[in-house]
C-alpha cells in the first residue's frame, strides 16, 4: 500500500461538474508539482477503471506521468506551481489525453525526436538520468501532437486499451 499523500496548499483540484462515476471524461486542473502529478495519476487510474479501461492504466500512467513531469520540471522550470489542465477521455477502447500548460515552449516549438538514447557500450554508472521520456511516450502512443499557440502549450496523444 502506498503511503498517504501529504496535503499541500497547492493541491486544489477541480474535478469536472458531474458525478465522478458518470463523467465521460476526467477533467482536472491543478498546480504543477510532483505531489499533484502523483495525485492526478491516481485519479486518472480510477477513472479508467470506472470506464472499463483498466488494461490501459499502466501505459497511460507511464506516458502521462512522463508528460506531466516534463511540464513540471521543464515548462515551469522558472516558476513553481504553474497551472496544468488535463482531460482524459475514452473513445471506444482508446484513451485520449489532452494536456494544456502555460509554461515555456518545447525547443523549436515542436515535439522532440522520440528516440531512445544510445546505450551500447555505456557503463552502468554512466547511464543517462534522462532522455527516455519522449521515446516512451512515442512508443506507447498511437498518435501524438503538440501545438504552441500564444502562451499555451497543448499536447495530445492517444493510447489503445
Amino acid at each position: 500500500m502506498d503511503p498517504p499523500l501529504p496535503l499541500e496548499v497547492e493541491m486544489t483540484f477541480q474535478i469536472g461538474r458531474q458525478t465522478w462515476a458518470d463523467t465521460p471524461s476526467c477533467d482536472l486542473s491543478f498546480a504543477a508539482s510532483p505531489t499533484n502529478v502523483r495525485f492526478a495519476l491516481i485519479l486518472v487510474g480510477d477513472f479508467l477503471e470506472r470506464r472499463g479501461l483498466a488494461a490501459a492504466r499502466d501505459d497511460v500512467a507511464l506516458a502521462l506521468g512522463e508528460a506531466l513531469n516534463n511540464i513540471e520540471e521543464h515548462a515551469y522550470a522558472d516558476r513553481s506551481g504553474g497551472p496544468v489542465v488535463l482531460r482524459v477521455a475514452s473513445q471506444g477502447a482508446r484513451v485520449m489525453i489532452d494536456i494544456t500548460d502555460y509554461g515555456a515552449a518545447l525547443p523549436d516549438k515542436k515535439l522532440p525526436a522520440a528516440m531512445m538514447p544510445e546505450l551500447d557500450n555505456v557503463a552502468l554508472n554512466d547511464l543517462p538520468e534522462g532522455g527516455f521520456g519522449w521515446a516512451l511516450i512515442g512508443a506507447i502512443s498511437e498518435s501524438i501532437s503538440y501545438e504552441r499557440r500564444d502562451n499555451e502549450n497543448r499536447l495530445a496523444f492517444s493510447i489503445a486499451s
